[in-house]
């Protein structure tokens, strides 16, 4: 990759379109949609998700599935794989298979740092002892009982201290994409934890072709 300082005005188009592909997809809109709990005590304690006679108190619930997870990380991964491409298109940069998978890579680890190694884990985290297939999922407020699925299940502060960090690392990283020091730190760091995750969904579309989809 060439040294070349990235213009701020191509660092913020490409924030812009990586923040808008995470947070506006259909994954991560899921989250959102219905009404937020409502906690007398603004510390979620007098809340409790129930099944039968199986409950936990809202807070310690795992708020993010497995599944649902896997899903908000191939998008992240997706939504800066393409803004890195745009910007090798816009410097007019041809690239091989394998720096396509380097890229990939610096893909992954970018999208670990803005998106998942962040206040989202503690949504994620913690059990969720309830059966899907089993009587009715419920949050249990004052005011009454809740589908689960009827339920938002993150907060406009959760929300947007979501964003918030999110956006602070991106224009911390992107400035620097082309910072071989930087980035090499970056990738170490986060290898690790990104070594199973899906490949860009266009990257596999043009598998054993130099040229992306």
């Amino acid at each position: 990759m060439r040294s070349a300082k990235i213009p701020s005005a191509v660092v913020c188009e490409m924030g812009d379109d990586i923040l808008d592909a995470y947070y506006r997809s259909s994954e991560f809109r899921a989250l959102t949609r219905g009404r937020h709990p409502f906690s007398r005590t603004g510390e979620y304690d007098d809340v409790l998700v129930v099944q039968g006679a199986t409950y936990l108190r809202w807070k310690e619930v795992s708020r993010i599935g497995d599944l649902q997870m896997k899903t908000l990380n191939k998008t992240a991964v997706d939504g800066v794989f393409e803004a890195y491409i745009n910007y090798i298109d816009y410097i007019d940069m041809e690239m091989n298979e394998k720096q396509a998978e380097l890229v990939s890579i610096m893909a992954k680890c970018i999208a670990c740092y803005c998106f998942r190694n962040t206040p989202i884990e503690a949504i994620h985290a913690g059990p969720f002892p309830f059966d899907p297939d089993g009587p009715e999922i419920v949050v249990r407020e004052a005011s009454g009982d809740t589908p689960w699925s009827s339920v938002g299940l993150l907060s406009h502060v959760e929300l947007g201290g979501l964003v918030s960090v999110s956006s602070r690392r991106l224009f911390e990283v992107l400035p620097n994409l082309t910072n071989a020091p930087f980035m090499n730190d970056l990738v170490s760091r986060h290898r690790g934890y990104v070594v199973k995750w899906d490949m860009p969904t266009s990257l596999v579309s043009s598998k054993g072709s130099t040229t992306l989809s």
